[in-house]
């Protein structure tokens, strides 16, 4: 796979924010953003580290440095960062993933149709958009174009699809799958 690089402004805003991170060491611009492309090279190809292009650097740093910012929590307080200001109107998630969340609206599929999560919906004063089973014994309304929105959900999993170390899972600890999986949705978050 040919090099790859960051955009010039998604650079700009990547750096903006590590050198304000105090955990960061950021050094040379250009060596950090050397950094940030090799990981970007490795979680678009799904190549291992060692065949990772000398234009890089050496294969073992990159991975050691990836590694220490995964274990200190950078890749994910990236992501927090860039996704400070999301609108939590609309939630598309299971119970376990929204419980702590505020949110106005919970669209979910059929699948997710139970008395349990309509109650859990409604404590938190918000409205489900779930369509209802078909064999309930008493059908009750959702909004079925605010549902039509469910298909984010598949568009953002079609965009993660196009890095191949998230969707084949080569990764074998979860801190590091982790840290690729913070850093792509931090990325398509700058989008």
């Amino acid at each position: 796979m040919k090099p790859v690089k960051l955009g010039d402004s998604e650079w700009k805003k990547i750096h903006e924010y590590l050198r304000g991170n105090p955990q960061v060491k950021v050094g040379s611009a250009r060596k950090c953003r050397r950094f940030i492309e090799a990981v970007l090279w490795v979680s678009r190809s799904g190549a291992q580290w060692r065949l990772l292009p000398a234009t890089y650097g050496k294969w073992n740093s990159v991975y050691r440095r990836f590694a220490r910012w995964c274990e200190a929590g950078v890749w994910e307080q990236m992501f927090s960062h860039f996704a400070k200001d999301m609108d939590m109107e609309n939630v598309m998630l299971a119970q376990a993933l929204v419980d702590g969340l505020c949110f106005s609206n919970l669209l979910a599929d059929r699948g997710y149709d139970s008395d349990d999560l309509l109650a859990f919906i409604l404590e938190h004063q918000a409205t489900p958009v779930i369509p209802p089973r078909r064999n309930r014994k008493q059908p009750r309304e959702y909004d079925h174009y605010l549902y039509r929105d469910r298909h984010l959900v598949e568009c953002f999993f079609n965009k993660i699809k196009h890095y191949r170390r998230l969707f084949s899972r080569f990764d074998k600890l979860s801190s590091r799958y982790l840290g690729f999986l913070y850093f792509v949705a931090s990325r398509i978050w700058l989008r």
